[in-house]
């Protein structure tokens, strides 16, 4: 809100008045220029290739980290033990700080000092999520070989920063990293990993300032499978098959290989350690190729859709089904809604969650199928002779009425071609790809 002259002219005058209110408007429209700014906080993953003295230092880190962890929680159970029948004085007793473990061990005192105080955050929010859901459980003890290997850092007066592809940490120095993309804003911390095949990563935390995304033109419905991992259809009647990437399935021979060599191992022994390392980046792949392929899918349709709608899925429910539980758990639905819900918040799109007992079956499919037909209840409540296709089961795919319907009946789902290909292709790279396939099967 600008001020003017009249606002204040029988308290100020002259040259003071109008320093006032020049001071006054300028700070008015910073204030309105920061609130148009939206700021985000979004993470950057990265592979590091550490040097040997780096990896042990690394190590030394994890396991710092993890022994506050584990020390700051016993004194914890021992002070609730041994003052639970006095609920005031067990309130006025503070336990220890992760400071005053150090003079006990002193070699908390070679790692990074942030290490150990992130770490006593974990707790702290540990017990704050206790408090808050009694559902989640008491903390538990974190062991060397379950637990996940990582410790946190926090970016204090530019000592995080990323020169001549190395990434400086404090305490350690250049660690050669792969980045693979680069990002803008403020790096707020870093936490550094490593997986079970003994590879280290590291997140970076940025803070940034939140694009701006154009309005998409169409709107789409999603139904979910296991025969075809997505059908979808927008509302200018195109649907479009997204073929079921089976990434397990695919390299299950190979997994159960590396597992009869591994429990043929002694245990304890380095051939057992290698064999292990072995089937974990056989893992580490299949894992890497279903969240590829999850990226990419919830990448297209916040891309290309401004209303999205899904159904919504049980699968811990469905997982009770021992025959499907395998492909149920390979497909990752739960992940997709996941990487859907936060990509359309950053894009923002609109995102519809419909009841998993909505009645879509009513809707009546497209007759020119060239599938069987029996007599269909529709929404109307008039028995017609509607196909039983695979869409005749795709819900959200039938909760286009939801917009305007640019068709003649808006519960009509067109007939649509199955791709052969996870993405819609151009017309060369089709060309290509058929080219390829005609190839080899002559």
């Amino acid at each position: 809100m600008l001020l003017h002259s009249r606002d204040f002219s029988h308290e100020l005058g002259g040259t003071v008045f109008s320093l006032a209110l020049s001071f006054a408007n300028t700070c008015s429209e910073v204030y309105n220029e920061a609130k148009e700014v939206s700021i985000m906080l979004k993470a950057f993953q990265f592979r590091l290739y550490p040097n040997r003295e780096q990896k042990i230092y690394f190590a030394n880190c994890f396991g710092s980290a993890r022994f506050i962890f584990n020390q700051m929680l016993a004194d914890r159970k021992k002070i609730y033990e041994t003052y639970k029948d006095d609920k005031e004085l067990l309130k006025s007793i503070k336990p220890r700080t992760y400071t005053s473990f150090k003079e006990e061990f002193p070699f908390l005192k070679e790692v990074d000092n942030l290490a150990l105080a992130n770490a006593s955050q974990n707790l702290n929010k540990a017990f704050k999520n206790l408090f808050r859901d009694k559902a989640v459980g008491f903390p538990k003890f974190k062991t060397k070989h379950k637990s996940k290997a990582s410790y946190t850092t926090n970016n204090q007066g530019g000592n995080i920063r990323i020169e001549d592809g190395k990434i400086k940490l404090p305490k350690i120095g250049f660690v050669k990293i792969k980045q693979h993309r680069d990002f803008d804003g403020l790096i707020k911390s870093c936490t550094i990993f490593m997986n079970k095949a003994g590879n280290y990563f590291i997140s970076i935390l940025v803070e940034q300032e939140t694009p701006e995304w154009l309005p998409a033109e169409h709107k789409i419905g999603i139904d979910l499978g296991l025969s075809d991992f997505a059908i979808t259809t927008n509302d200018a009647g195109e649907s479009v098959k997204y073929a079921n990437p089976k990434c397990l399935s695919r390299s299950e021979k190979k997994v159960k290989k590396a597992q009869r060599a591994l429990s043929r191992k002694q245990k304890g022994s380095k051939n057992r350690e290698k064999a292990r390392i072995a089937l974990a980046r056989k893992h580490e792949k299949i894992a890497n190729q279903r969240k590829d392929f999850l990226h990419k899918l919830s990448n297209h349709i916040t891309d290309e859709n401004q209303v999205i709608v899904i159904e919504t899925l049980r699968s811990s429910n469905m997982m009770k089904n021992h025959k499907l539980a395998k492909a149920i758990g390979d497909v990752s639905w739960s992940e997709f809604c996941r990487q859907l819900t936060y990509k359309a918040e950053w894009k923002g799109r609109t995102l519809i969650k419909a009841d998993r007992f909505y009645p879509s079956t009513n809707f009546v499919p497209h007759a020119d199928t060239g599938t069987a037909r029996k007599p269909h209840i529709s929404a109307t409540g008039h028995a017609q002779t509607a196909a039983q296709p695979m869409i005749g089961t795709s819900m959200p795919a039938r909760t286009s009425w939801l917009w305007p319907s640019k068709r003649k009946h808006p519960r009509q789902v067109l007939p649509f071609e199955p791709t052969k290909y996870p993405f819609p292709l151009s017309a060369k790279t089709y060309a290509d790809k058929e080219g390829v396939r005609r190839k080899f099967a002559t």
